[in-house]
């Protein structure tokens, strides 16, 4: 049923364009795969998930996360229903020999043009330290804290219902190595919204494919479409590339004071 219910809003919103008529929601999960609508066996690797900066380097510096089997000492399930891992920047949960660390992982996902009732909602774990941000540095849903990652603690809750956009809209999670031993990152929750397509950004390209994933006012405003599209993706563009540097800026910062910190 599942199946059919996104299939109808592929359709719907391949065919208008426009927002569908009935709510769809989407797994943002770590580790789902949308293509099959379940969870990536592991090892494996996650393609909605993308590794987008580290420390040290990954090779390529941006690419798909890994789907990796837990450490002994984090929460071992039961995952969500429709699917879900821990992830890393490596397909080990070992931690790197240079320490401290970090990654910034990066899922996003589409909004028509007219959305309406837009929401998010999820809980996280990390080992060792997590920080979220909704597609600004301002917009910060989870502050930088210890994460949660033992199962005999309860995961972090974080959500909003502000800070959409028509287009894409992203979702930054920073995770920090700080003590060594082992390093992942799980996230369980959705995005729910009218209008909402019904897959997340694929690879390090961040395709839509089948569908086009375009921002700015909806349909029927003043003025060229086309201009309308192209100032609006140039402009999301800017403000994206802005924000993925200033947290890759932060992150950086708290490493090198970190390594301070342990001569």
């Amino acid at each position: 049923m599942k199946s059919i219910q996104r299939i109808a809003a592929l359709v719907a919103l391949l065919a208008f364009g426009v927002p569908a008529a009935a709510t769809t929601t989407l797994p943002l999960n770590t580790g789902y795969n949308y293509t099959l609508w379940n969870q990536y066996a592991a090892p494996g690797v996650d393609n909605y998930w993308i590794n987008i900066a580290s420390f040290p380097t990954t090779n390529p510096a941006v690419a798909p996360a890994f789907v990796i089997q837990p450490h002994p000492a984090w929460f071992q399930g039961p995952f969500a229903a429709q699917g879900g891992a821990w992830i890393s920047a490596w397909n080990t949960y070992n931690s790197q020999t240079q320490i401290p660390a970090y990654t910034l992982f990066r899922k996003c996902f589409c909004l028509t043009p007219g959305f309406k009732n837009a929401s998010m909602k999820f809980t996280v774990r990390a080992d060792d330290n997590i920080t979220v941000w909704f597609n600004t540095m301002t917009n910060q849903l989870v502050a930088p804290q210890q994460g949660h990652f033992a199962g005999n603690v309860a995961a972090i809750p974080a959500g909003t219902n502000k800070g959409f956009n028509a287009g894409k809209n992203c979702v930054y999670a920073l995770v920090e190595d700080q003590f060594g031993v082992a390093m992942g990152f799980l996230l369980d929750g959705s995005v729910t919204a009218d209008g909402l397509l019904p897959s997340a950004a694929a690879g390090v390209g961040q395709s839509f494919a089948p569908c086009q994933c375009q921002g700015g006012p909806a349909p029927g405003a003043a003025g060229p479409r086309d201009a309308l599209d192209r100032r609006a993706a140039q402009a999301a563009e800017r403000e994206e590339l802005e924000t993925v540097n200033a947290i890759i800026k932060y992150a950086e910062a708290r490493r090198l004071e970190r390594q301070r910190q342990r001569q």
